[in-house]
């Protein structure tokens, strides 16, 4: 299949080309995908109010599996770009596993070109496995090839990741939320290129 996806927000809407929600056993292979987005703000809600827990509500991300097990993501294609920008710290998520364990991302070409903050690959949940694909992250400011976010285990093994930006890349980056992170990391191809990289 070929999916082609128009995002278009002016920070109210949600932009996503492709949605999973609570939904165990699905698997998306062999696609193409090209996805215009919006770079848009991300709102942050403290819950439960002052606790200091801030999460994050994305408003443009490419594909999305929240809260699905045994998910299944292998041999796809996808190229995101940014067409727009709407608000400060504008953001895009490529492509993002949620809270879902048992994920298996393998043998995919994943191409991102944001403006200011973009990220190729997130992904939280228990023993996920994340091996021969090819990350490419690219950004006028900042670029993420891979956030691996707690709490999270699994492997990211015989991957190609390249982060570049003007600014600051980060071709793996795991624990912004500050719960447990357990992951392997072996047998990759990390390249950073800005004026401050972090691997």
């Amino acid at each position: 299949n070929t999916v082609v996806y128009q995002g278009t927000t002016q920070g109210t809407g949600i932009n996503n080309a492709v949605f999973i929600y609570a939904t165990d056993d699905v698997i998306i292979a062999q696609n193409k995908f090209n996805l215009d987005l919006v770079s848009c703000y991300v709102p942050w809600f403290e819950i439960p109010e002052g606790t200091g827990n801030w999460i994050g509500v994305p408003i443009s991300e490419g594909i999305v599996v929240e809260d699905s097990n045994n998910m299944i993501f292998d041999s796809n294609n996808v190229t995101v770009q940014y067409t727009d920008v709407v608000g400060g710290y504008d953001t895009i998520y490529s492509v993002a596993f949620k809270n879902s364990n048992n994920s298996v991302i393998t043998n995919n070409n994943i191409t991102s070109k944001g403006n200011t903050y973009i990220y190729g690959l997130q992904v939280s949940g228990d023993d996920f496995i994340v091996r021969a694909n090819t990350i490419n992250t690219t950004s006028n400011y900042y670029a993420n090839g891979i956030d691996i976010e707690g709490p999270a285990s699994g492997v990211v093994e015989d991957n190609t990741i390249i982060a570049k930006a003007s600014n600051l890349s980060y071709p793996v980056y795991s624990g912004m939320n500050g719960k447990p992170v357990s992951v392997n990391i072996t047998g990759n191809d990390i390249q950073g290129e800005a004026y401050l990289t972090i691997a």
